[in-house]
């Protein structure tokens, strides 16, 4: 397959523009051998705002590293959504080690392998003030995060969904193992989900 390597983020929806906001779909996906970008441990992947959407289908994505979101920073942005792909080795020096969500959309991670992903706050996940999180049909092992929430950390949102998920050996030093939640607006539901080797 393609691997590409990249040397800056990819940015949709600058900042300042027009209040109502863009309404950008952006959709990178991969079939037969998939593609790999990789940050090459220097830079994220896409940084959104301005209510821009992203999709990202069938890749594995390695080696990023951000401020915010080693994969994807969304900052008053719409959904971010990430299908059938495989993540790896990615982290943020603040929070939300593949995606961090401020003020933005829903977070859904469907038919995800994460591995060894890390932050401050949300090894994988970190939202404030934004839509639901979903976590359906994946494996996530060995993420972290420094003070809460070795996979989910959110503040603010709307609820948490997680089914069909196999958490091992993710941590937090601080607390919340696997999930740090706080203020949701709604009820969360955790379904079909097996904890395993998961330490706070």
């Amino acid at each position: 397959g393609v691997h590409v390597e990249l040397g800056s983020q990819i940015s949709c929806g600058a900042y300042g523009s027009a209040a109502h906001g863009s309404n950008i779909k952006v959709t990178v996906a991969s079939s037969g051998e998939g593609a790999t970008l990789d940050g090459q441990e220097q830079v994220g992947f896409f940084s959104l705002s301005n209510h821009c959407s992203l999709t990202l289908r069938g890749l594995l994505l390695v080696n990023g590293r951000a401020y915010h979101g080693g994969v994807v920073e969304a900052i008053y942005a719409g959904d971010v959504e990430i299908i059938d792909s495989t993540i790896r080795d990615c982290r943020a020096d603040d929070d939300g080690g593949v995606v961090y969500a401020w003020n933005s959309g829903a977070v859904s991670l469907t038919g995800l392998t994460v591995t060894s992903c890390s932050a401050l706050n949300g090894g994988v996940v970190y939202a404030a003030y934004s839509g639901a999180v979903s976590l359906i049909g994946s494996i996530v092992a060995s993420c972290s995060a420094v003070y809460y929430g070795g996979v989910v950390c959110e503040y603010y949102s709307d609820s948490l969904s997680v089914a069909g998920v196999a958490l091992i050996d993710n941590r937090a030093i601080n607390t919340g193992s696997v999930l740090y939640l706080r203020n949701l607006d709604q009820r969360s539901s955790i379904s079909n989900a097996s904890f395993t080797g998961n330490t706070a």
